[in-house]
């Protein structure tokens, strides 16, 4: 029986937006709870929600294996790409998030300091 292609791919796309959704309410957990606290841009910080990531999107890939070898068995091989491309957009959507979030903290640091030396 041949595999669909765009149903597989379609599939694939699920997993990484419902994957990215949770990833977000992990790092947000990680956020709220170091802020809570008043630990901002510590390294601390900025490593757990790294961690975070990384292993969201580590689980999101194996997700995404598992969808293709159910679907398509023996012609798995022939469309790992297409799981690899998908977490690979994950990885980067997740880096970039990351990377925007730490400089938006740092402005928030950098100014919250100005403000207490004028």
């Amino acid at each position: 029986m041949a595999v669909d292609h765009d149903d597989l791919v379609r599939r694939i796309e699920k997993i990484s937006y419902d994957e990215q959704g949770s990833i977000l309410k992990d790092v947000a957990a990680v956020d709220a709870k170091l802020f809570d606290r008043g630990e901002r841009n510590i390294p601390s910080w900025m490593s757990e929600r790294a961690r975070v990531i990384a292993a969201g999107v580590r689980r999101a890939g194996a997700k995404m294996a598992d969808e293709v070898w159910a679907i398509a068995a023996e012609e798995a091989p022939e469309f790992a790409h297409e799981a690899a491309t998908w977490a690979g957009r994950l990885s980067a959507r997740m880096v970039a998030h990351h990377r925007q979030r730490l400089m938006f903290g740092r402005g928030l640091a950098t100014s919250c300091g100005n403000h207490r030396g004028m």
